[in-house]
């Protein structure tokens, strides 16, 4: 079963999903007539239940010509935000390097959405508290991409 098939089997009302950087086969893909429910972000947001998500994908090709910062800095005000990056200096750290973004973070600072949700630091799972903000490192793969962490749940 592939991931598109798996996720639109969850028995959950709403399901969100963003790109990392290993999904590069999303990078500039048209994604269109989802099953209703199912939300795909892009630098994008949705509203669901009055509560604003935006979400942020990592793709290298973004990095290198300088579009992530720009989609970073169009990140507007949210409820929660989702990105696949973390930011820097909060769940970020894999040995003793900090991996996050620093636009990221005083982006994070500036807007203060309730709830800010990444991974791709897989080495840094957990949650972390800053602010109004609930900061959510949701890597479920350990270093060796092998499944050690249980889902993150919680309320909004």
């Amino acid at each position: 079963m592939d991931f598109m098939e798996w996720f639109f089997a969850l028995p959950f009302r709403h399901k969100i999903f963003i790109a990392g950087n290993h999904d590069n086969c999303l990078y500039e893909a048209n994604i269109e007539e989802l099953p209703n429910g199912c939300h795909y972000l892009c630098n994008s947001g949705v509203e669901i239940e009055n509560i604003r998500f935006y979400g942020v994908p990592l793709f290298m090709e973004d990095i290198i010509s300088g579009n992530y910062d720009a989609n970073i800095r169009k990140i507007p005000e949210t409820d929660i935000l989702i990105t696949h990056q973390p930011p820097f200096g909060i769940l970020d750290l894999d040995g003793k390097t900090h991996y996050g973004d620093k636009f990221l973070l005083e982006k994070a600072v500036k807007i203060q959405p309730r709830f800010h949700l990444f991974g791709h630091i897989h080495a840094s799972y957990g949650t972390e508290k800053s602010g109004n903000t609930t900061f959510v490192n949701a890597s479920v793969l350990n270093e060796n991409y092998e499944f050690s962490n249980n889902p993150v749940i919680f309320e909004i």
